[in-house]
């Protein structure tokens, strides 16, 4: 997930912790929340949060990305772990992915 859809959904790591629900969430971290490109003069987002440290704090897994060559074996051992478990992979901050445009499924819809 994204760094945006991640922080929109944070809540649901308790959910995972409480009920027991192991699943491992990779963020792909620009820190842009898909608005890398829109400057917004005296606002910036930052860059490095720490959202792995979420998990850890609410009794999940945590994993700190920074290298390409650890993303493998940090995923490893979040699943190994058997908590509910995210690893936060920070990525170039100007990695923005592509957007769908929703205009051709109106009509679609209509029909």
């Amino acid at each position: 997930v994204g760094d945006g859809s991640f922080l929109m959904n944070v809540q649901e790591i308790d959910t995972m912790v409480r009920h027991n629900l192991p699943g491992t969430i990779v963020i792909s971290n620009n820190a842009g929340w898909t608005a890398g490109t829109n400057d917004t003069p005296g606002r910036p987002l930052g860059y490095g949060q720490r959202y792995e440290d979420i998990a850890v704090a609410l009794g999940g897994h945590g994993e700190h990305v920074t290298k390409p060559e650890d993303i493998g074996p940090a995923i490893e051992r979040a699943m190994e772990s058997g908590l509910p478990a995210v690893v936060n992979v920070e990525v170039e901050q100007h990695a923005m992915p592509g957007q769908a445009r929703f205009g051709g499924y109106s009509a679609t819809l209509s029909r």
